[in-house]
């Protein structure tokens, strides 16, 4: 049993801190469930690590980190006489919200979500409602309201009065804790030199002001160097790390695999208890708790290795497994890449880059400069807008085959 407070080392914050408090006790519980454990099976980057090596952190770490943050902006704020009339346990919801805002995340990270079609985030609010080693921990906060409804609606952005709505967005915004922990952490774990920034400068120039009818979490004027900064870290870290080439050729190879598996008659899976490969129950948190990482690795090892399986379910679990990377062939239409003679639709798909930066008014970083009201980074002119230059280029994911 850990005591209270208590503190571990970490590559990113140099330390990650548990208090002596209603949060420590609560947090350090949480952690030890196999539900959070299992975000230890979980790679932070997906199939980017395939492409750098020692990016071998899980999603464990960087939940970890992303709760060290929140506290120190809970502490900024408090500090600065900004958290307005907000509840300890509000405070303390927040924190809570950000360790286990990625606790519904499946094998190799958003891939997943586009194979089953379902929300990565709607699986993290039925854990926190539902699962029963959580509901335990969380019913015994001392607390006089519903806490892990409100952990929930911390995480929405739903039902929180217009003076508290800046809770939410410390962690889920253009600027919260989870961007700001998985940049630097990403950045440090890949070795790419490009994804820092100033983050002790942000978080002391964090604050929160009115703006459209509702308190927002803003940055003060003088950091606006740093938010460039970071928000620069982050589109290189896009362009180069997460929506790296090969990454994304292996992402569309792990989708094509899951749909020669949907083909396939039950028979076999059954057989080899594989038969979630065609789609796990999603509202059976205890068998979805079981799904990381290491099970499709799994998969693919018998899939690939049994003369049962043959065809293109098996040619693509051996490329997956034995790193045999697919090619990129750019062009405008479906029809050219045919005519170049790809004709097997398992054996392609198309992609585009994501923004970075969401530039709605609504979602956009907050700049308060004094004697002023908020305005929108945008506004000020400064931000050069690279991702409005991201002109969405089609790329199809080709098999091609090996030479005789």
């Amino acid at each position: 049993m850990f005591q209270l407070p208590y503190k571990f080392r970490d590559v990113v914050h140099d330390f990650v801190e548990f208090p002596n408090s209603a949060l420590g006790a609560t947090a350090i519980k949480i952690v030890q469930t196999s539900t959070f454990q299992r975000l230890r099976r979980l790679s932070q980057l997906g199939m980017a690590k395939l492409i750098y090596p020692c990016a071998e952190h899980s999603r464990f770490a960087h939940s970890l980190g992303a709760f060290n943050l929140a506290q120190k902006v809970m502490c900024i704020l408090r500090e600065k006489g900004k958290l307005l009339d907000t509840t300890q346990a509000e405070q303390d919801a927040v924190c809570l919200a950000a360790l286990m805002h990625d606790i519904g995340h499946c094998m190799f990270s958003h891939a997943s979500e586009t194979m089953w079609d379902f929300k990565h985030e709607a699986q993290t609010y039925k854990l926190i409602d539902k699962d029963e080693e959580l509901n335990k921990i969380l019913k015994e906060y001392p607390s006089s309201s519903d806490f892990k409804k409100l952990i929930v609606d911390i995480l929405k952005g739903e039902n929180l009065s217009h003076n508290k709505y800046f809770l939410h967005e410390v962690v889920s915004s253009q600027m919260d804790v989870d961007r700001m922990d998985y940049i630097l952490r990403d950045a440090h774990m890949t070795g790419v030199q490009y994804g820092s920034y100033d983050l002790k400068w942000i978080l002391e120039h964090l604050t929160v002001a009115e703006f459209n009818g509702r308190y927002r979490l803003v940055i003060e004027k003088k950091a606006i160097d740093a938010v460039e900064q970071y928000l620069t870290a982050r589109f290189y870290m896009y362009r180069n790390v997460y929506e790296h080439k090969t990454a994304r050729i292996f992402e569309v190879m792990l989708q094509a695999f899951i749909k020669e598996i949907k083909k396939l008659d039950n028979e076999p899976l059954e057989k080899y208890g594989l038969l979630w490969l065609k789609g796990p129950d999603f509202d059976n948190l205890e068998e979805y708790k079981l799904l990381d990482d290491y099970k499709m690795w799994e998969a693919m090892k018998i899939i690939s290795s049994n003369d049962e399986f043959v065809g293109h379910v098996k040619n693509l679990a051996s490329d997956f497994l034995f790193n045999n990377r697919w090619s990129i062939e750019k062009s405008d239409t479906k029809t050219n890449v045919i005519n170049k003679g790809f004709i097997d639709d398992v054996y392609y798909t198309k992609v585009k880059p994501s923004k970075f930066y969401d530039q709605e008014p609504d979602n956009q970083v907050l700049v308060l400069a004094k004697g002023e009201e908020p305005k929108l980074l945008s506004q000020l002119g400064r931000f050069i807008s690279i991702n409005k230059k991201r002109e969405v280029e089609e790329k199809f994911i080709i098999r091609r085959p090996k030479p005789e």
